[in-house]
């Protein structure tokens, strides 16, 4: 009688468990090609992280990048860039604050970086990554020339068709360019 009910029992748990939701440490974005985040950008741009602090906008904490424009790939923009990134730490307070975000882009001063930007309009010369991480790469020097790295580890990309989970990925940086270049002579012949 002991052996039913203890086997009863042990069924009963792991049959609860198997159709207990499990939760998922990672951020689920629409997968999006260079070229289509090229066209949603209304502004590509390379420069250099010089600046990051976190503060409050209404109850999100978020980091503020400040980049310093060195090119313009798309677009029309006058000096530097703030980028608006989510999650960030508020040491002001007696009991200081983090937050971190899954999946959400990182950003070391003094490294270069391509951006795929969207303006954020009642906060002029603030911008959101079009595409959340995937609107960021670090440019580095490769043995061919420079490399577009974007890291996408946290993340999974929905294409369609299934879920998938995000990975590092390299491109030429004159490939990019090459694809923005098409995206830009692309909408001047439709207007």
């Amino acid at each position: 009688m002991r052996c039913v009910l203890f086997r009863g029992i042990a069924v009963f748990i792991l049959v609860s468990l198997s159709l207990s939701p499990t939760p998922v440490s990672s951020t689920l974005l629409g997968k999006q090609s260079d070229e289509r985040l090229a066209k949603r950008a209304p502004l590509v741009v390379l420069g250099n992280a010089t600046e990051a602090h976190s503060e409050w906008i209404d109850r999100r904490l978020v980091t503020l990048v400040k980049v310093q424009v060195s090119e313009i790939l798309k677009g029309q923009q006058e000096g530097d860039v703030t980028v608006i990134v989510p999650g960030g730490i508020d040491t002001s307070r007696p009991m200081p604050i983090a937050q971190t975000v899954d999946g959400a882009p990182e950003f070391k001063i003094g490294e270069r970086v391509l951006l795929f930007l969207k303006p954020v309009p009642e906060m002029p010369g603030r911008f959101l990554l079009v595409g959340s991480s995937q609107g960021k790469l670090t440019i580095k020097k490769g043995p061919a020339g420079l490399l577009a790295h974007r890291n996408l580890s946290g993340v999974q990309l929905y294409d369609g068709k299934g879920i998938q989970p995000g990975v590092s990925q390299t491109i030429p940086l004159r490939e990019l360019r090459k694809i923005v270049q098409q995206v830009v002579g692309e909408s001047r012949q439709d207007s």
